[in-house]
């Protein structure tokens, strides 16, 4: 999809250090991926361990292919420096040198998440974080809410700043961001933005401008007119069905609560729980 012939292998490390089931791609200076090999311990994953294997490869590769893929210029750059440069706090001429022969690893962050995400999903036949319902809830939250929504500018300095967990904001504005251009242009179209061809601009806005024919930044607000158009209409779908009566089963703090089970007859319901400061034991509702 990418026309990508690395000129290497990709070196993976398995860890084993903790309950992460986290991975980072590292192009530059040689294309590795650290992947740590054990079950996440989130207790509202909605993932399990198998799929999140198969899902957390192509995430990682996509980072890869993105980065690693040289135009005629890149690889002329990658043969003067010996190899493709990594950036060096101490000594601040890297950047530069890193720019010339990874062009797109300088990319801001929601671009390489979202272009990554985006790809998972496609990857996973549709299933996956791209059309998730978790990133759904937040949008269509902001918009109930007139909430803020930052310009990519915003998104990478105060965006950052506020962010409830590293990188959140990263991953759900930049994959939006490549959900709507994918509805709107389709995936071909993002394709040709995330390759690095031979006639395509070492700076990512500007290869944006190539490809779709206008500025990043009136890109970006047109989709966040959208993303309001399309939440509304949303809203309003939701405020037709009444919120569901509910009544407490009990008024006590359970502490750990086994899966429960329904009586035949539909009348009770069976659950195993532990009470702060109790033994274990067996609790019928209603009691």
């Amino acid at each position: 999809m990418f026309h990508y012939v690395p000129d290497g292998r990709v070196n993976v490390l398995l860890q084993d250090f903790s309950d992460r089931a986290n991975a980072t791609a590292i192009p530059a200076p040689r294309n590795r991926i650290f992947l740590d090999n054990r079950p996440s311990n989130e207790p509202f994953e909605t993932l399990s361990p198998a799929e999140w294997f198969g899902w957390t490869a192509a995430h990682e590769l996509t980072h890869i292919v993105d980065n690693d893929r040289a135009s005629p210029a890149d690889a002329r750059f990658r043969r003067l420096f010996h190899g493709k440069v990594d950036v060096d706090s101490a000594h601040p001429e890297t950047l530069l040198y890193n720019y010339l022969t990874v062009p797109r690893l300088t990319a801001p962050r929601w671009y390489q998440e979202g272009s990554a995400v985006f790809m998972e999903t496609w990857m996973s036949g549709g299933v996956g974080r791209a059309q998730g319902g978790y990133d759904e809830m937040v949008f269509r939250a902001m918009v109930q809410e007139n909430a803020r929504f930052y310009d990519p500018l915003g998104l990478v300095s105060k965006g950052t700043e506020i962010d409830f967990k590293t990188g959140a904001n990263a991953y759900l504005y930049g994959t939006r961001f490549m959900d709507y251009l994918g509805l709107h242009y389709g995936p071909q179209r993002l394709l040709a933005w995330w390759r690095r061809d031979a006639d395509s601009r070492r700076y990512y806005a500007h290869d944006f401008r190539r490809v779709f024919g206008l500025p990043l930044d009136e890109s970006w607000h047109q989709w966040i007119d959208w993303e309001h158009s399309f939440q509304r209409q949303n809203l309003l779908a939701v405020r037709e069905h009444p919120v569901t009566e509910y009544r407490d089963l009990t008024k006590k703090d359970l502490g750990a609560v086994s899966r429960t089970y329904l009586s035949a007859d539909g009348t009770k319901l069976f659950a195993a729980v532990k009470y702060p400061g109790t033994g274990a034991h067996r609790v019928d509702w209603p009691q």
